[in-house]
Order: structure tokens, then sequence, then C-alpha cells
């Protein structure tokens, strides 16, 4: 059977490429070596002391503050080479926005600004631990770690989405697993407040999308494509904007990687991947995956529910699901 791909997914084709291999992901927000900076030694009020990550826009340091020296930070700067308007002004917003989040699950933003050249930096403090797509590189989780770890990220997007915002960018690699404490959202480079009116989606929409799947956020630019792409709502390749139910999508995606060891695209190619996202449906978790009970399974696949109006009403309603099954679990 022939299935018809939509006029949208062909222009992401040409727009954006057609690269299918998915990239390692960072498995530890700690650097294992301190590398030579493009800065002195200083920002502002912060030494610079490691790079920790960067990508075709930014750079992320690790840093200390020279009035509170036992504070370990992380420091996301503009790269001084791939500068762009689209680039700029989203790291803006992420500082304002993030600055605004105090949530268990949320990573503390500290500070934000402006170097000489417009060029944003955030500041945060840091998080040690593994990311969750680290954690997962050894093997999937039983049903109880990963709710546990799982349903404090649930909540504390709910609570973003009550703030009026959304994350748009979701991704294993962006959950930290501390040493102490609960898990952790800690990067929000997408942030964006939900009214609709603040971006257009014909054109700024597509190239963001674009930037996300094709290294915007690292340096392997195409080796990035098929990872992104799992975590995408399929009304996003519609042309549609972000919303809560996007971001559902996401989180539904990290839920069914967490409990299955795959995303739901892994071993497909991008175009195959593309034509999933508009007529494929999810493959039910207890069927990868014998230890997940059904019940559970069913709250992973309405997540991941191609219409929009069938997934779950808000990421609240997720959060009593999981918690009715897994009374125990961490809160």
């Amino acid at each position: 059977m022939i299935l018809e791909v939509s006029a949208f997914v062909i222009v992401v084709l040409a727009l954006c490429g057609t690269v299918v291999k998915r990239r390692g992901e960072p498995t530890s927000t700690v650097p294992s070596q301190v590398s030579q900076s493009e800065f002195t030694e200083r920002i502002g009020n912060y030494r610079i002391t490691g790079e920790l990550e960067s990508s075709h826009d930014w750079v992320l340091y690790q840093a200390f503050d020279k009035n509170a020296p036992q504070n370990i930070l992380t420091l996301k700067v503009l790269s001084a080479f791939h500068q762009t308007k689209l680039a700029a002004e989203r790291l803006k917003r992420e500082g304002q926005l993030a600055l605004k989040l105090q949530h268990p699950s949320i990573v503390e933003t500290v500070d934000w600004g402006v170097l000489s050249g417009e060029r944003p930096y955030v500041v945060r403090k840091a998080v040690p631990g593994q990311t969750l797509a680290g954690l997962l590189s050894q093997g999937p989780l039983t049903p109880e770690q990963a709710v546990s770890i799982l349903l404090p990220i649930t909540k504390a997007l709910a609570y973003l989405h009550q703030s009026g915002l959304l994350h748009r960018n979701l991704k294993s690699r962006k959950i930290v697993v501390p040493d102490e404490g609960p898990p952790v959202i800690i990067d929000f480079g997408f942030v964006k407040p939900q009214d609709p009116s603040v971006m257009n989606v014909t054109q700024v929409g597509i190239n963001e999308l674009c930037v996300s799947l094709s290294g915007g956020e690292d340096k392997t630019r195409g080796a990035a494509w098929i990872g992104a792409l799992g975590y995408y709502a399929p009304e996003l390749f519609q042309g549609k904007e972000h919303t809560p139910h996007t971001d559902q999508y996401a989180l539904g995606t990290i839920f069914y990687e967490a409990l299955s060891g795959k995303l739901p695209v892994d071993g497909m190619s991008f175009a195959e991947a593309l034509i999933f996202k508009q007529k494929g449906t999810v493959e039910p978790l207890w069927e990868r995956n014998e230890g997940v009970p059904k019940e559970l399974s069913r709250v992973v696949e309405r997540m991941l529910a191609n219409q929009a109006e069938q997934r779950f009403g808000s990421l609240a309603e997720v959060a009593e699901a999981l918690e009715d099954q897994f009374p125990t679990a961490s809160s």
C-alpha cells in the first residue's frame, strides 16, 4: 500500500535534508576534562572552568560565581562563531522565562544577561548526575523505576503549562537523574509562552523545527535527526503550532523509550519516520516489554495518540493516572 505524504512533510524534507543516523547522547552533566575556553576566564561575575557541551548556536560552560565560589554553575552563551537573530532571541527568551520558574524538578536559573556583540547568556545551578539518555543506554527501566523518574517530570511540565509556557523540545537527554534529589529538566532552549501570536507558524515555526532536528543543539548536525524527530508530535509536521499536547507527546515518547529501550521510530529511515508520524500506530509497550502492565501501556499509548484531542486533557491528568497505578512513586 502506498501512503500519501503531506505537502508539509515534503517541504520539511526539502528544507532540512534526509540524514537519518541517530546521534550518541551525552551521559553525564559533569565535564570529563577542562577544555580551552573562547573567553579569557570570566564572563561578568562568573569564572569559566571548562566546556561541558556545545552546539551550532551556543556553548555550555561550567562556571563559578566569584562571590559564591562554593556553588557550581553552568553558563550557556551564544556562540561567537555562529550568531543568528533567531538563536539570540531564543536564548534571551530562555533566560527571561526560565528565571521565573520554581519547581523541584526544573533546574534553577539564577541569572541571565547580554554580552557585548548581542550575545545572550543564561546561568543555572549545576545538577551533577546522569542524563536519562545515558541511563537508558544501559537498557530499559522497570515500570517502577520509569514512573519514579518520570512522574516528577510530568508534574514539572504540568507546572510549566499552568504557568502559561511550553517546553517544545523535551528529550531524554534533557532530563538528569541527579546524585541526590529528584530528577530535573535541565534545558529550556525552546521555551515560549503559549500565546500563538508570539511566533509565525509558516516561516519561523519551520525554521525552528529544522534547527532542532538538524543540529541547532548538537555539533553532529545530521546525526541528530532521527533522535529529535522521534519526540515530535504528528501535528507539528502539518504546520500546526506547539501546544501542551505536543509536550505531552514528547513526554509519552520518553516514557516509551524508558520502558522499551527504543523510540517508536527507531530502525526507520527519515522518510519512513515522517510517514509513520502521519499514518502509523505505536506498537503497544506491553508487546515490546512483557514486564510493562497493560494499564501503564495504555497511558503511554494515549499520550502518543496521533490526534491531539485523543490524548489526555492535561499533564495533570497524566500524573493522576500514574499515581493511581503507582501510589508509592516519588511525588
